[in-house]
């Protein structure tokens, strides 16, 4: 099969519909999918904060280029985000979730959850703001 994945969103519904294909998880998959919108769209609104939290974090050294490059990663971006909803949605779950995306996208495990914790610590961070 060949599929259009043209936006981190449809990226995530499709992950979500694999994932949830090879297990049951006990969070409600509707509000999680909501949330993995509301935080795939806080990414791309504060992505200068994540990328700069995220590569800091990485030690990278290669901003620019990267930085792109990453953006531009649907799948790392929409496994980061799924993360991320389900520490907010169903944590005593999240681990789980994320091991079965690490395996659905071939993205080290380590990597989504650097990302992930990234996303959440900026969620944090805005809401403690407000």
């Amino acid at each position: 099969y060949r599929l259009s994945i043209d936006s981190p969103e449809n990226c995530a519904e499709l992950i979500l519909e694999s994932v949830s294909r090879n297990r049951s998880y006990p969070m409600p998959s509707n509000q999680l999918y909501a949330v993995v919108l509301k935080l795939i769209e806080l990414i791309y609104l504060i992505w200068d904060e994540i990328y700069g939290e995220l590569f800091n974090l990485c030690n990278i050294q290669e901003r620019t280029t990267e930085s792109k490059r990453l953006e531009g990663n649907y799948v790392f971006v929409a496994s980061a985000a799924i993360t991320a909803a389900s520490f907010f949605v169903g944590a005593s779950h999240s681990d789980q979730l994320t091991s079965d995306l690490s395996v659905t996208t071939s993205i080290p495990i380590e990597d989504i959850l650097d990302f992930s914790s990234v996303i959440i610590e900026q969620v944090l961070a805005t809401t403690a703001d407000e």
